[in-house]
């Protein structure tokens, strides 16, 4: 679906909210049920929707706050148990998943394809 045109800030505003939210799941493994977690998750991803202002990104981080709410639960996140890989661990992953996608929807069309505080490594330079 067609992308509405977003100024260089708002992009750089929508990127900053969902790095924000990636940290926040990094440093938390989940897998309790831990209200203040949610609710900043929460926070930062309304705020990157917002700044975003893209349906696309909405829908994705609309099922990423679904995976918090799973993962950030009492026992909600053990239905997601996969082997010997716990629930919490395959939330965290799906929600990474979907904060990858933002960011690649994002900076698709900024210029050259890049955030511009993006590692060098992940983003090598086309020219």
């Amino acid at each position: 679906s067609a992308r509405t045109h977003m100024s260089p800030g708002a992009t750089r505003d929508a990127l900053a909210y969902c790095a924000r939210v990636r940290d926040l799941i990094l440093h938390h493994n989940g897998g309790w049920a831990d209200g203040e977690a949610l609710r900043k998750f929460r926070l930062l991803s309304y705020a990157a929707a917002r700044a975003a202002a893209d349906e696309q990104c909405a829908e994705l981080l609309r099922t990423a706050d679904e995976y918090a709410a799973d993962l950030f639960s009492e026992s909600a996140h053990r239905k997601w148990a996969q082997g010997q890989t716990a629930g919490a661990d395959v939330l965290r992953l799906c929600i990474l998943g979907k904060l990858d996608a933002v960011r690649e929807r994002l900076t698709a069309h900024s210029p050259g394809g890049r955030p511009p505080d993006a590692d060098p490594m992940l983003y090598p330079e086309t020219e």
